[in-house]
């Protein structure tokens, strides 16, 4: 392949990876609540219970109740559920009649984020009356959806870092190394750079991640919770391990250079103590970074060539290491988190290989061009060559995770357009398009055959257009910094729905009603009355129904409805107030007929029983089993064998049948899965 066209695939590569969507993550949100939301209790509840949509921090997590006059008002501390970490109860002493407000606020188990929020609920007074008085007004118009610009810049530093440490020695391996062989000056160069840039990759890392743990302690009620937030919480256990695997790796690069060896021992030190403190805390994911450094190193330092094997070993830490950032994404608390976590870590795995080595390429390129280029022309071709390989591949794990992780986080076209997650996104794609013309720009200067001397000015201002496609890519990947700190718009737990629907004869009349969503709080109701011969039903003057809890003496309540016309009636608002059996009675009175009374019984449902249970191996995608996502995976991949088919035939020409085999193989495969998935819907 000539040095256009490879230049050329690597600026096309270029582009479509900065269109990367970064692992998505979200908050703790308030699924149900018992008091409901805007309820009205004849007795005073014995404590609030809540359920969210993440597992939370017991210790950073909270309740306040709050009177009329936004006065707090004592309550036990918020505990969390042993079996059920997403279910917070507070336990209450009695209540008097009001108007009352609770006030929450979660930290997320599943990716450290805060949130917080409100609802409000009454307790009647003994006559059934309503109290005097409103709900207090709590301040939640400045909670935003988007994380300050600090907490970009940290979540930024540690994914660059982690995307960096594992493309640097993924780069030299495969990229450097077979094309520099032949120059020991050039390769000792590059060597000395690799070992630049996985410090810098380590230090970012760890500058990045305790600057999210100083935000986050900056909003803690007191600094006496700043321990346990660092080593007694899953983000903090996380981050700890993180750091712990980069600084192993780091360590044995520097084993030949003492005093660089010796700090970098003792912060590693450090960090493994930590973790140690961290797992006896109950967070096994220390542990299990603890072990596995140690594991490394030893193995590491056991080889005679202490330096391949440090790169070797660095590449497994690389690898570990960006599955603990897929730990801590948004997909661990997604159905079917099994998948989501898998393609968001194929997905990480793709954008270092691809950005990474993206942005080593300048580097790279000016290091082989030297004071004296031409010597040095010769290592482009393989160069280009090897890189070209892996951005390919890249390509296809990018475009095939990056799908998949769009149908599990938009469940809408129009939730890309009216979310501000999906504005994000669209912001990140539009500045993509000022690459696009750096890269079109970039692609002509190494076009046509040209002498030495001009081939050294074409590659010089060939590597200024690179660095400032990478720069703007460096600044794309805070849009993405952002991104992994939005709550995406699918919901992270199923909605069941629990709407109620019913036809009834009553006399003459049938009369159809149905409640949405039949939970406990505020509903809509709907009535049509008709004949069964479609005749008029008559001069209707009103409709109303009543309402009679069946658990507990509460009193009964009533409402009109409003015409809507052609004999539809609707109304809005709070009159299922508790879950349990109900009673509804439709009365509908007609000029000049006998009134007409329909008694219905409706189940509200407890919100405990609402939240539907979720399963790590089930689909994260609604509308696509497991066997159609078997299907869809297999088949891309035999088609990505096919694609290959040339490139494998030249380098392996000897293993080429078997390839082919394979790919008709994963087809077969793929088939049989898409028709389990058809039958078994």
């Amino acid at each position: 392949m000539n040095l256009k066209k490879i230049s050329a695939i690597t600026l096309m590569v270029l582009v479509a990876s900065l269109l990367v969507t970064g692992n998505a993550l979200a908050h703790a949100l308030l699924l149900r609540s018992l008091p409901v939301a805007n309820s009205e209790l004849p007795q005073p509840p014995e404590k609030i219970e809540m359920w969210f949509s993440e597992p939370l921090e017991a210790d950073f997590s909270s309740a306040r109740l709050l009177s009329t006059s936004g006065e707090e008002i004592r309550i036990d501390a918020a505990e969390l559920d042993p079996n059920d970490p997403t279910h917070l109860t507070v336990l209450l002493s009695q209540l008097d009649p009001g108007i009352y407000t609770v006030a929450w606020k979660t930290l997320s188990r599943t990716d450290g984020h805060e949130w917080y929020g409100s609802f409000p609920f009454t307790v009647l007074n003994p006559d059934g009356t309503r109290p005097d008085g409103t709900a207090a007004a709590l301040d939640l118009e400045n909670r935003s959806e988007l994380p300050t610009l600090l907490q970009t810049i940290s979540r930024w530093l540690a994914l660059m870092g982690g995307i960096l440490f594992l493309s640097v020695p993924l780069f030299y391996k495969f990229v450097l190394t077979n094309s520099v062989d032949s120059n020991e000056n050039l390769k000792i160069r590059l060597h000395d750079l690799a070992i630049k840039i996985v410090t810098l990759s380590v230090l970012a890392v760890i500058l990045g991640s305790w600057l999210q743990i100083a935000l986050q302690a900056s909003r803690l009620e007191s600094l006496s919770f700043l321990p346990r937030l660092i080593y007694a919480t899953h983000t903090g256990a996380l981050i700890l391990s993180r750091q712990a695997l980069l600084l192993s790796g780091l360590l044995l690069l520097n084993r030949s250079k003492r005093w660089q060896f010796i700090t970098v021992a003792i912060y590693d030190v450090f960090i493994l103590l930590l973790c140690l403190v961290s797992g006896i805390q109950g967070e096994v994911v220390s542990y299990s970074a603890l072990i596995l450094a140690v594991i490394v190193i030893a193995w590491a330092w056991r080889k005679a060539s202490i330096e391949d094997q440090s790169w070797n070993s660095l590449l497994i830490l690389g690898f570990i290491t960006l599955l603990y950032f897929s730990l801590g994404s948004h997909a661990v608390a997604t159905a079917g988190s099994f998948w989501a976590i898998l393609s968001d870590y194929i997905h990480l795995l793709a954008t270092s290989a691809w950005v990474g080595g993206l942005m080593l390429l300048p580097l790279v390129l000016d290091s082989i061009r030297g004071n004296s280029p031409a010597p040095e022309r010769a290592a482009l071709g393989p160069l280009f060559r090897n890189y070209g390989y892996i951005a390919k591949f890249s390509f296809f794990l990018l475009l095939t995770s990056g799908l998949f992780n769009s149908l599990v986080q938009f469940p809408t076209f129009a939730s890309i357009i009216h979310t501000a997650y999906g504005r994000v996104l669209l912001i990140k794609l539009a500045a993509a398009l000022i690459v696009w013309q750096l890269s079109t720009l970039s692609i002509r200067i190494l076009r046509g055959k040209m002498d030495a001397e001009q081939f050294a000015v074409n590659l010089k201002l060939f590597i200024q257009k690179i660095t400032q496609a990478t720069l703007i890519g460096l600044v794309l990947m805070l849009a993405v910094a952002v991104l992994v700190q939005t709550q995406p718009p699918k919901s992270s737990s199923p909605q069941v729905d629990t709407s109620y629907h019913n036809i009834v004869k009553a006399d003459d009349l049938s009369i159809h009603i149905q409640v949405t969503p039949n939970e406990p709080g505020s509903n809509q109701f709907y009535v049509q009355l008709s004949h069964e011969d479609d005749s008029l039903v008559g001069d209707v003057q009103l409709v109303r129904l009543l309402f009679n809890y069946e658990d507990a003496q509460v009193g009964q309540s009533n409402a009109d409805l409003t015409q809507l016309g052609a004999g539809s009636y609707t109304l809005e608002g709070v009159y299922l107030n508790q879950p349990g059996m109900w009673t509804v009675s439709v009365y509908v009175r007609r000029r000049g007929m006998d009134d007409v009374i329909a008694d219905l019984r409706v189940n509200v449902p407890d919100p405990a029983e609402m939240i539907q249970k979720t399963e790590p191996f089930q689909s994260p995608v609604k509308t696509v089993p497991v066997n159609g996502i078997l299907s869809g995976l297999t088949i891309a991949l035999s088609v990505e064998i096919f694609r290959w088919r040339a490139t494998i035939k030249q380098i392996m020409p000897g293993r080429f049948n078997a390839f082919i085999i394979s790919a008709y193989t994963l087809i077969g495969i793929g088939t049989f899965f898409g028709v389990m998935a058809v039958l078994g819907n």
